[in-house]
This record gives C-alpha cells, structure tokens and sequence, in this order.
C-alpha cells in the first residue's frame, strides 16, 4: 500500500489543488510544475513542508522518519518534467546514473552509488518493482520499466544494500513503482498531448466503486507517439531512411479492490505493455585506420556522418528495431488477523517477450551487425511469491515482519539469432546461436525495529537478517548441426543483513546511523573455452551509512535538509575483460578483487515564500580499488571507477503567479541538472575516445491548475531547453572492432499537455 488512507482522501476531495500537489511532488526535489501551497499556520506564519508518505521499509512511513536515503517522485512531477524512463529520471535523483552499454540503448542499466550492471551474465545491482513485484530485467540487465510512467501513486528510489526486506538481493538500491489504487468515489482523468516530432499521447483512468466500500475498480492506459528525431540516410529494407529515437507504446493497467470489511483486503492487478521503437541513433565518432585495409571507405564514412552532425546519420546494413510485449497479474493480499499482527501476501505471474536488432558499427559495412535478432524473440516467465506476518509486540515497542519470498524466471524455449562479426574478411562471418536460461531465488528474511525511548527518548534500534539461496541455468544450442550444450546448473547461497539506530532528536530532526550487507548472485561465462572460467562467484557490499533528516525554519521560511554519506567495503567485484586465450580473444566475468567505495548526498528544500520555493540535489562519489586478485589487468583499478560520474547536482525553482483565485494557479518553474565526466569503455581499461565530457541540461515548465475555474489543468514542457547536443553514452570499441559510437542527448522538445478531470 503506497499511501494512507487519510493522505488519499485529502488527495482526492481537498478543494486545495496546491497541497494535492505538493503531495505528489517529490520530497525535496524540484517541484517541476507543480504549484507550492502551504497552509497557513497560526499567527501567520508558514507551515512546516508536507508529509510524504513511502513503503521503504515495507510498510506506510513518513519520508523523514524513515532511516534509509529515499528520493520520492508523484505522477505529478513525473508528467511536469517529462519523465518517461529511468534515463530522464537520472536528473532528478541523486546518485542515480545510467551508463549505457551494449547495443540496448532502450532499457539500459542503472546505476546507484557507483553499483552497476557491467557484467554479461550477471544479475542486476539495482532492481526495480512494480507493486512489490520485481520487473524481469533484459539480457544485459536492462530496465523494463519504460511503459510503467502513467497513473502512478509515486516512484521511490532507495540508495544502498537492499538485501533484507526486498525480494532481489542487491548491491546498488532498489526502484519502487507503485500504481494508484482504486477509491470509494466515480472519478476519472481525461489527458491528451501534442509536441514536438508530431508527439501525441494519450492518458486515461477510470474510477468506479461496484460495490460501494466493498468493491472497487480502476482502469488506466496510456497511448504514447513520437517520431524520431535522427535521421538515417537508407536501411536494409528502407532505401528511403529510417527515424531513430521514436515512439510507440501501448499500455493498459486495471486493479479490482475487494474489502469486505475493515481488517481485509485484496488488490488484483493486470497490466499489459506494447512498445515499439527503431532505437536510440548511434553516431559514428572514430574509426581505427586498420579497418580500411577490410573496408574500404569506413573513413570516407566518418568523414561524412561528421559532416553531417548528429541528427543526420550515414546509411546503416541493418532495420533498426527494439520490441518488448509483456504482461503481468498481481495478487495483493492484507488481512489483520488482529490489532497488532498483519498477515500480507504478494503472488504474481508475467511474460515478457523482449527482441531487438542494431548495427552495431553504426554504417554500411557488415563489420557487426545483429540483424535478425526477432527470429526468436527472449521470452522470459517469471513467477513470485512472498508471505509476510507483520506484527507490533511489547506494548508496541517492537515492530517487527518476518517473511519468505520464492521467484522463479526461466527463458524455457531457446531465442534464435543471427550475428554478424567482421563479414567479408578472411577471419569473420555470420553465425547463428540459440539460447535458453532460467533462475530461482529462494530466502527468508526477519526484521525488527525496538524503541528504547524507555531508556533514551526518540531512539530505536533496527536489526534485520536474510538467507538467500539463488539457482540459475543455462544452455546453447548450434543452430547448424541441433548440438546442446548445457552449463551445469550453478547455485550460489549467502545471507545479508541490516543493523542501525535512528534517534527522532526533535519533531522534525531524525539523525540514524546504519550498516547494511547486500549480496549479488554468481553467474557464469557459457562460451569460455576453459571450463574453470565458465563460472564466477558472487559479490558482496557491506556499507556504513550516517544520515540526518530535518525540518527547520530560517526565519519565518520552511526548510528541509536530508543529508547521507556512506562508506562501503566492495568485495569479489564482477567485472568483464578481454581475455586472450588458444582460442582468440574471449570477453569473460570474474571476480577481479576488492574497493572501497564513499560518497555522500544531500537533498534541500526552501519555500522562500508561499509561492517561489528553491529546490536542490548534489551526490559525490569515489571509489578506489584496494586489492586485485593475480590475472586482472592493472589498469581496471585506475578505469573502473571513472564509469560513474564523480558529481551530480540538480537546481530547481518554482513560482506561482498570482492570479485571482477563480481563474486558478499558474506556476513556472525550471530545473538544472548537471553530471560530471565519466568514461565508458566496455571492456573497463582504457579505449581511445572513451571520455564523456561534463553535461549540462535544462527543463522547463508552466503549469496551469484549474484554468478560469474549470476543470481542466494545462502544462507546457520544455526538456533540454537551450537545445545542447552534449554526449551522453559511447561505445568505444577502437582496439577491438576499431570502431567508436556515441549517443546524444535529445534536442529540444516541447509540448502541450491537457487534462480533464471528473
């Protein structure tokens, strides 16, 4: 459950279209759009900021009494901002970074203090939720969660271990999606915008009570187009070009509450996606001299695509595509067995069928290409369940829950594609694979929150435990002569842990000292030529982190602060090399040794007045290799960390206009989000034109609530406003394939956004 019952009421009736607001507003982010209303207090002062309610800790908790770094987005200020994917989202959380790799750029892997998915065959560092249900990630580790945006009750991102309450075991954090539930009332939205590359999407939801405080029903969807921006001159099949960075998604949610009484509840929730897209466009930056004794004019084709910029792209050998079809079915169950003791059950089950094809050298010539990777698309299968008790003891003092979770996701039939690799040339061709794998994850967990204000008043202390046992499989399959080869099922099993004290200093001040041990799962490299290199261990990331959370005055103005910083011992890191061997050069996963990883965040908040509020973020991080195990490359310890960047800051600000009050709210706001330098070599050591400069971008907003007294709200957006071209991703294959890529930040967009709601 995402929010109180009183917060939906106020939410849903308050005549206060400001305070809706700041409520789906994130806590201490940028209120993009989203008017500043505080009420009034006595004696005309400003009240203090509003409440936010998050499920960090598995159950419904003020934001600052919680002892965990959370940053929370509503729908309010996902849709202000333009917020389609974790790749925007980055902008306005701290320590959240996305490094895209591979030839995915659609659902890439995301990065959360300096933890990454960098490694094939490994399992995700951060994992997102949708309803406390994990999302099956791509091959590479990519994130699914792009058609999730819409009638969202909030995102909660969550920084550091999660290796206790949640049902993956991650290093990095977690994301949680939670969707809006349905209400005891006929209500309803109407949404529809135009932008720029003829941008049209559509929103809609539906409330309806069946049965009047017993059964409820809500039905969602979204439609979303867009053109691409980038155009390549010709394609295999398309003589006349492709547009790359469209598009186009289906989405449909619809959630049946039943409640007979006040002690039970059940939610069943059904969503469907449907997206499609020729993919982000690839720029050809550099190309290593060598190839053109293959190829002749790869050259004469940088030349060209560097004559033509970065919205105009040479012709490519490949359709470019990326698909992903899923659906999924939750079951949520609540039932207060008694005042003091809930028992809570979260069932699922979900398909996802995921394919792409990319060129993966950016031109003509067929020096990688992945071109009929939709021969057999991956379809996964993935099945969970978790049973909770939760439960109050000692008059209250001990909090507590104790649980089992159990996922299984299998790829049971093989995927079919083709691949490309230096065709043409003596030593290359096109080869065809087939592969299947599957994974289950098996623990029990407990934890328990004591108050010890019996001893020291507003301090608790918070212990919790997990064991963790993870199976996973493999196989591959010779297209050409039917021949299976298998990889003996790995398993691999470890606990973790979550150890702290929070002390509630004042009302408004929480300071919490905690430590935390996540565990990632083991994989294994199917194709090594040396059997002792197929399979890698698991890494470990035990943390120490001190936070304060606290709300103050300077003067009459409110003021919110949240600050962390954290420190991290990094065992057993998985990372990939290039790794020669009798059999060529092969890219393998192994454990490279141990780092110590630090940092810190801060979060603030300051309404100025009661109408313009300043708004900031800031992460800093550094990471430093202490030991490496014999065989890796030395340089990794100096590489390895620049692949998040050092410093991330976000400025924001928000002005309401002052308009009569039948006319409604106008508010403006801006928002600065700024990343410092990274590197992204694949192969973690140092490649040619690996460098990605510092970057900058600037969003806008007007937001109109309530326009001349009617029910409709407008927004205008403007995302990367003053239309910068900075890169933001590459591919720096220069010593293998002689080849570099780089990705670009979207022009300018802007657009009209409308809403009715009844």
């Amino acid at each position: 459950m995402a929010v109180s019952s009183d917060i939906m009421k106020r939410d849903v009736t308050s005549g206060r279209r400001g305070s809706r607001a700041i409520l789906s507003c994130a806590t201490v982010l940028s209120c993009v759009g989203v008017p500043l209303e505080p009420a009034a207090a006595a004696g005309g002062e400003v009240a203090l900021l509003e409440e936010v309610t998050v499920t960090a800790r598995r159950r419904e908790e003020n934001v600052q009494t919680v002892p965990i770094s959370v940053t929370v987005l509503g729908q309010d200020a996902l849709q202000s901002a333009d917020i389609r994917s974790v790749s925007e989202l980055q902008y306005y959380v701290p320590s959240l970074n996305i490094q895209a790799q591979g030839n995915d750029f659609n659902y890439p892997p995301i990065t959360l203090r300096g933890q990454g998915t960098f490694s094939p065959g490994a399992t995700p560092t951060v994992a997102s939720y949708i309803n406390e249900v994990p999302v099956p990630a791509t091959v590479n580790g990519g994130d699914l969660t792009g058609s999730r945006y819409y009638d969202l009750q909030s995102v909660q991102v969550l920084k550091g271990p999660q290796g206790t309450l949640f049902g993956r075991n991650t290093t990095g954090g977690a994301i949680l999606f939670e969707s809006r539930r349905p209400t005891n009332r006929f209500e309803g939205y109407l949404e529809a915008a135009v932008g720029s590359f003829d941008q049209r999407d559509f929103n809609f939801a539906l409330n309806t009570p069946l049965i009047s405080d017993t059964v409820l029903f809500r039905v969602a969807g979204q439609r979303v187009s867009r053109d691409g921006y980038a155009h390549v001159q010709s394609a295999l099949n398309h003589p006349n070009g492709v547009e790359m960075g469209n598009r186009d998604v289906w989405s449909g949610r619809a959630t049946l509450t039943v409640r007979p009484n006040d002690r039970f509840q059940n939610d069943i929730i059904f969503e469907k996606h449907r997206q499609r897209t020729d993919g982000f466009p690839l720029v050809l930056v550099a190309v290593n001299p060598f190839l053109d004794l293959f190829y002749p004019g790869f050259s004469e084709a940088l030349a060209q695509q560097q004559s033509l910029g970065t919205d105009d792209l040479v012709s490519i050998g490949v359709d470019p595509m990326t698909a992903l079809d899923a659906w999924n079915v939750v079951d949520t169950l609540r039932w207060n067995l008694t005042p003091n003791l809930t028992l809570r059950n979260i069932a699922s089950y979900g398909v996802t069928a995921f394919s792409s094809q990319q060129d993966v050298d950016a031109t003509i010539f067929p020096l990688a290409d992945t071109p009929d990777r939709a021969l057999v698309p991956s379809e996964r299968y993935q099945l969970s369940e978790e049973l909770q008790l939760q439960g109050e003891s000692l008059q209250g003092a001990l909090n507590w829950v104790i649980g089992g979770f159990y996922l299984k996701d299998e790829q049971p039939s093989f995927s079919r594609s083709r691949a490309t690799l230096f065709g043409g040339t003596p030593f290359g061709g096109t080869g065809e694979s087939s592969s299947r794998s599957g994974q289950r994850s098996m623990a029990l967990y407990a934890q328990g929150t004591y108050d010890l204000s019996s001893w020291v008043s507003g301090l608790k202390f918070t212990a919790g435990g997990r064991y963790t046992r993870d199976e996973r499989s493999y196989s591959s399959r010779n297209t050409t002569s039917g021949v299976v080869t298998t990889v003996p099922e790995v398993d691999f099993e470890a606990p973790s842990w979550t150890l702290g004290f929070d002390y509630q200093a004042s009302t408004d001040t929480l300071i919490y000292l905690a430590s935390r041990r996540g565990y990632r799962s083991g994989g294994f490299n199917p194709g090594a030529a040396d059997p002792r290199r197929r399979k890698f261990q698991p890494e470990y990331l035990t943390d120490i982190e001190l936070g304060v959370k606290s709300d103050w005055r300077l003067g009459t103005m409110p003021v919110r602060t949240n600050a962390a910083a954290y420190y991290s011992w990094y065992d057993d890191i998985q990372l990939t090399q290039l790794i020669v061997t009798l059999n060529g050069t092969e890219a393998l996963t192994s454990n490279a040794g141990k780092a110590n990883i630090y940092g810190a965040e801060l979060e603030g908040k300051i309404e100025l007045t009661s109408a313009l509020a300043l708004t900031t973020t800031a992460s800093w991080f550094k990471q430093r290799f202490t030991r490496l195990l014999p065989g890796v490359d030395p340089r990794v310890a100096e590489y390895y960390p620049r692949q998040v960047p050092e410093f991330q800051v976000n400025l924001g600000a928000s002005y309401r206009l002052p308009l009569p009050e039948a006319a409604g709210e106008l508010s403006v706001s801006a928002n600065w989000s700024w990343l410092s330098e990274v590197s992204a070599s694949l192969e973690l050591t140092p490649q040619p034109f690996d460098q990605i400069a510092a970057y900058d971008t600037l969003n806008l907003n007007a937001d109109w609530r309530g326009v001349l007294g009617s029910p409709i709200d407008a927004t205008l957006f403007v995302t990367n406003a003053t239309d910068e071209r900075h890169q933001t991703g590459a591919i720096p294959f220069y010593d293998g394939l002689g080849v570099v890529l780089a990705t670009y930040m979207q022009p300018r967009m802007i657009g009209l956004r409308l809403r009715y709601a009844f």
